[in-house]
């Protein structure tokens, strides 16, 4: 049960579209900056930290600080 679980994690190339992130075997996860809304290509950039939280309900995560 990961919901409401938050991560950080560091980004291996910069994104394109629809990025996702697989924690823990939960398997690839949408990366939206909001619920339903997908982060725009060359947000997440190569060797930057970033923290997001999952959502059952929704499965995806959800970026802080966007």
């Amino acid at each position: 049960n990961m919901n409401g679980a938050m991560v950080a994690f560091q980004a291996h190339v910069t994104n394109g579209a629809t990025p996702t992130l697989n924690v823990d075997g939960l398997g690839a996860k949408a990366i939206n900056s909001a619920s339903g809304t997908a982060i725009p290509a060359g947000t997440l950039v190569a060797g930057t930290t970033y923290a997001a939280t999952y959502f059952n309900a929704s499965n995806q995560w959800i970026l802080h600080g966007f």
